[in-house]
């Protein structure tokens, strides 16, 4: 199993929980900052 499928997993995962105490503009925060952080990585190991 890759490294990065897992990372996005754990994500979910962390979302899930995280969507229970926070509101929505908080979430969409943190899956622009999650999908931004996920582009840079995979464009690095492109490299």
């Amino acid at each position: 199993m890759k490294d990065e499928y897992l990372l996005d997993i754990l994500f979910s995962f962390f979302l899930f929980f995280f969507h229970i105490f926070c509101d929505d503009d908080t979430m969409y925060g943190l899956i622009w900052l999650f999908l931004f952080i996920s582009n840079c990585y995979h464009n690095s190991e492109k490299e």
